[in-house]
């Protein structure tokens, strides 16, 4: 027995271009992969909603809506009825072309290529198609674009498209329609094709845009957290394999530092790495933390003294040491 259109898509309803789409899926084994395309604020998360529940009137964003290409992943891990909406929200999309031989980019195309037998919705937003990688991309056959919003009647005017690769390349091709009409001269009924470019789409309801700014709201702010976490352990890498034990032999040389230095004025690399155990890379920078302990930029009159008096040969007393870089120390407060 066929199933039943959603009321959603009726005739002369906003979505009647879906109806293709819907018996694509229910009735002939497709899926429906869509390009939502267009600059920040122009109301592609608005649109890719609606589409989506209009295509499947029991949408849950929080089964369906994910920022990332592991939370997409995940999301398919699960069964899920035909038409079940995937949206994928630029917020955290990762899948750009740049990132294009990224392992997550590379687990996003073969997901997406995977489930096409699934018949369900796939969504992506982002703000330029181009961005998106290539091996994403071909996975898609429909491209939308907001175009301008009614604030008054609360309407969002969206291009609507099919979309088909050829020769890498690809086409864009717009909704047509047979529209019939009585040809007064044969008298006899004909058909024409009729063309529609955009598409008026109306405001998802309010419980649905709350939980879309709930969602979107805490996983910016655990990316937030996490790019914070990223940063740090790029910092870390800098300080060597070991940056704690970096961080310890640069506090500890800081107070004794003519041990560690040579008569030519540079660091004893071979001491610091038998008595603290790092690496040459990792001693060199402990070395220059513990002479520069505030800035790396600017020398300090301490490192000053140190260097002519290593070219003089003269030798320095632990009194002269901290005398010259307690100097160094106010020098560089002062300038802060």
């Amino acid at each position: 027995m066929t199933e039943a259109m959603p009321p959603s898509l009726a005739k002369e309803g906003y979505f009647w271009f879906l109806r293709h789409v819907y018996r694509n899926c229910v009735r002939k084994n497709k899926h429906f992969a869509l390009l939502m395309c267009g600059e920040s604020g122009s109301g592609k998360s608005w649109n890719s909603m609606v589409l989506a529940q209009a295509l499947y009137p029991n949408l849950d964003l929080k089964e369906s809506l994910a920022f990332s290409p592991a939370q997409f992943s995940n999301m398919t891990k699960v069964y899920h009825p035909k038409l079940f909406p995937c949206i994928i929200d630029d917020a955290g999309l990762s899948a750009f072309s740049g990132d294009a031989l990224t392992s997550q980019v590379k687990l996003l195309s073969k997901v997406a290529q995977s489930i096409r037998q699934k018949n369900w919705q796939i969504i992506f937003n982002l703000p330029n198609i181009d961005l998106l990688a290539k091996s994403v991309r071909i996975t898609n056959h429909y491209y939308a674009e907001p175009l301008w919003i009614d604030y008054t009647n609360k309407l969002n005017y969206m291009k609507f498209q099919r979309l088909k690769m050829w020769k890498d390349k690809m086409l864009f091709r717009n909704i047509k329609v047979q529209k019939k009409f009585l040809n007064e001269v044969t008298g006899y009924t004909q058909y024409e094709p009729n063309k529609f470019i955009n598409f008026p789409i109306p405001a998802p309801s309010a419980n649905l845009i709350n939980e879309y700014e709930k969602m979107k709201d805490e996983f910016l702010s655990q990316y937030r957290i996490d790019t914070a976490d990223r940063i740090e352990i790029a910092n870390a890498k800098e300080l060597g394999r070991s940056p704690n034990k970096t961080i310890k032999a640069a506090d500890e040389m800081r107070n004794m530092i003519d041990q560690y230095t040579t008569s030519k004025g540079t660091a004893d690399i071979a001491r610091i790495i038998e008595d603290y155990g790092l690496g040459i890379n990792a001693a060199q920078l402990a070395y220059n933390m513990a002479v520069r302990p505030k800035s790396k930029n600017d020398v300090n009159k301490g490192i000053k003294k140190m260097k002519e008096a290593a070219k003089k040969h003269v030798p320095w007393t632990d009194e002269d040491l901290g005398k010259a870089v307690q100097e160094g120390l106010k020098s560089l407060d002062t300038q802060a």
